[in-house]
């Protein structure tokens, strides 16, 4: 099945890829970044399990000529990965499956960290070298890696309510797609990859360590079915919708 990946109203030409957090923060700043030419690929921390996504999106887009790694500050997964070295028996009891804990943070078994934040330099770095060591098969895209500083950014109110929404890799913006289904006041983590198997690793994580318990799905031609999310509401117990 082909990638397509979806354009803005202007229907510019994808020249970027950008890899980042779900973090609900950083939406308005990928908005901000989003030139109408550059498309998303979002998990936890830039979650490494979006590689496949990665894959088949510059094999099938060879016009792109950018691929961008964004870590930011006070990332949440980071500080889970962090947690789960160093306080095991308390973050086992989060009930994190074992194939997801060995993606998760079995990848930094031999690592040692002093917080957090070099968790998430870490991540992002071991993310860029896999991409540079494999991505010139397929592709002339350069490879970089940028840092967003959250403590200077200015993050609106959430409310303490959070929800995840999974969407396909798109040039659109947040303020155009999320707003529009009326979940701006909420604290929307956003997942984006092609598929559900890409994303798993990262919904679980919000379930289990973040304790968000509706997930929303982009529907329609390009995005989610609800019988693909029935085994999401069945794995993890959480309200799974598809959005219009």
């Amino acid at each position: 099945m082909s990638v397509a990946l979806m354009r803005d109203t202007e229907n510019r030409e994808v020249s970027t890829l950008a890899i980042a957090c779900m973090d609900w923060r950083l939406n308005g700043v990928m908005d901000k970044r989003n030139d109408g030419a550059t498309a998303f690929l979002r998990g936890a921390g830039s979650s490494q399990d979006l590689l496949g996504s990665l894959k088949k999106i510059t094999r099938e887009h060879p016009e792109l000529k950018h691929i961008e790694v964004i870590t930011h500050s006070d990332c949440g997964a980071a500080g889970v990965i962090y947690k789960a070295k160093y306080d095991y028996e308390n973050y086992a009891a989060i009930g994190m499956s074992q194939s997801v804990w060995r993606r998760i943070v079995d990848k930094f078994d031999e690592k040692k960290f002093k917080d957090k934040e070099e968790v998430a330099l870490e991540n992002g770095t071991a993310l860029e070298k896999r991409i540079v060591h494999n991505v010139w098969r397929w592709s002339d895209a350069d490879v970089a890696m940028k840092h967003v500083d959250l403590s200077r950014v200015e993050v609106p109110q959430d409310g303490g309510k959070h929800t995840l929404v999974l969407m396909k890799p798109s040039t659109q913006k947040y303020s155009e797609t999320i707003e529009a289904w009326g979940l701006e006041e909420t604290g929307a983590y956003v997942v984006q990859a092609e598929s559900l198997l890409d994303m798993l690793p990262d919904i679980e994580l919000a379930s289990r360590a973040l304790h968000i318990d509706k997930v929303f799905a982009e529907a329609g031609h390009n995005g989610f079915r609800q019988k693909e999310l029935a085994s999401i509401r069945r794995r993890l117990g959480v309200s799974a919708t598809c959005l219009v």
